[in-house]
């Protein structure tokens, strides 16, 4: 998580509070996802996403495309 948090604000001359706001998004975005997976309509959605070996689905070993990814992270995310 730490690498991910780096990675999105990784331009050190942005401002502390900056940096600390990106942090905070970040973190909020991916309790939402979580809580939302836990949705019996988003349960669905993500055991029908297209096997491949591109992307990760928060709380899943089976990988899939970046496609399905997004959308069920997306629906998630916004499902709470």
């Amino acid at each position: 998580l730490d690498s991910l948090l780096d990675h999105v604000v990784a331009a050190s001359e942005l401002p502390e509070s900056t940096v600390t706001r990106a942090q905070t998004v970040v973190l909020d975005s991916i309790g939402a996802i979580c809580g939302g997976l836990s949705l019996p309509e988003n349960r669905g959605l993500r055991d029908a996403a297209a096997q491949a070996d591109e992307a990760t689905v928060i709380g899943r070993t089976e990988r899939t495309t970046v496609e399905w990814a997004t959308l069920v992270h997306g629906t998630a995310g916004t499902a709470t």
